[in-house]
């Protein structure tokens, strides 16, 4: 699973560089990196075909396709 505080560093990443919008986090597994994006300010959707619980967060448990990018103003996937 890795350094769990690469969430952290990427989402502070994200919130230096866009304005709060709606994400799509892309593989997101349990919702990890979209924790922290709501944290600051963002709207979160993770999409993951997994059925992992992610009490508190919006998700769609599918494969990500690019026809869902037209509903978010920013895809992340790590």
């Amino acid at each position: 699973m890795g350094d769990t505080r690469r969430f952290e560093v990427t989402a502070k990443f994200i919130a230096k560089n866009f304005k709060p919008c709606s994400v799509a986090d892309v593989a997101g597994g349990r919702g990890s990196l979209s924790k922290e994006l709501v944290k600051c300010g963002f709207e979160c959707t993770v999409i993951d075909p997994r059925h992992d619980q992610m009490p508190g967060l919006k998700a769609m448990h599918r494969k990500f396709n690019h026809s869902l990018a037209d509903r978010f103003d920013l895809v992340v996937g790590l």
